[in-house]
């Protein structure tokens, strides 16, 4: 069962500015060692970057207010078809596990100087609250 959804879009030219003035300490603060690698290797760094910044901050919204959970601890790779994959490690792991969250998915684009993120969060079967339709059973016809 869907828990919650995030959305977010960043700004790939601001994001592009931000690396080039404060490229050393955003990716430490923000981004993995595998995170930086993945984005460093390719043609247009501040275009992946911007993806998983907004995915990273997609995932925050979907958590609900996670001021505590360091963006460094939502972490973004990819699978063997190059599909992204959300990683939660740390607090985020906790706040999620607390919220009963199980799994999630996660999808990235970028187009028009603009990435965004959409960020699923799933849990196993929950009470029935707010799906009374779902969860009646069917009238019989008389």
């Amino acid at each position: 069962m869907i828990v919650r959804i995030g959305v977010s879009a960043v700004s790939i030219a601001r994001m592009a500015t931000l690396l080039e003035r404060r490229g050393p300490e955003v990716r430490a603060k923000c981004f993995s060692p595998a995170e930086q690698a993945a984005c460093d290797e390719r043609a247009a760094p501040a275009q992946h970057y911007a993806a998983r910044l907004a995915a990273k901050r997609a995932f925050k919204k979907a958590l609900g207010s996670c001021r505590q959970v360091p963006l460094r601890d939502v972490q973004i790779g990819s699978d063997t078809r190059g599909a992204p994959i959300l990683g939660i490690v740390g607090r985020a792991a906790v706040a999620a596990s607390a919220r009963g969250v199980t799994s999630n998915h996660v999808s990235l684009t970028h187009a028009d100087g603009v990435a965004v993120a959409l960020v699923v969060l799933e849990s196993p079967a929950r009470s029935a609250r707010g799906c009374r339709m779902a969860c009646r059973e069917p009238r019989r016809a008389t």
